[in-house]
């Protein structure tokens, strides 16, 4: 028997086309209930409770400015040194200026 020879029933396209919008819309379905499954689970799902992410944000933010208060500090006193040395000239200045002005 030849390929020629096979008979072939015709397509009732009707019911094709109706399987086919069938299919697209089982299709659809599934990919809808995969989506909402999708959002449920992110919406649901586990996360960091809010405070543990804070706490971290908390202690990065305490170590840097503990850091600055170190460095703030550091220049205070050396400020005041610097402070206490120029009184200290100031005081001899006035003292020899005084000296001066009382042995004339």
């Amino acid at each position: 028997m030849n390929i020629d020879q096979i008979q072939n029933p015709p397509v009732p396209w009707a019911v094709t086309g109706n399987w086919l919008l069938g299919l697209i819309g089982v299709l659809s379905v599934v990919y809808l209930g995969l989506g909402l499954a999708w959002q449920c689970k992110k919406l649901f799902g586990k996360h960091p409770p809010v405070e543990e992410q804070f706490r971290h944000e908390i202690e990065a933010l305490r170590a840097e400015m503990d850091e600055r208060f170190r460095e703030l500090a550091l220049e205070r006193a050396r400020n005041i040194s610097e402070l206490s040395e120029k009184i200290i000239r100031v005081g001899e200045d006035v003292a020899f200026i005084r000296g001066k002005l009382a042995s004339e």
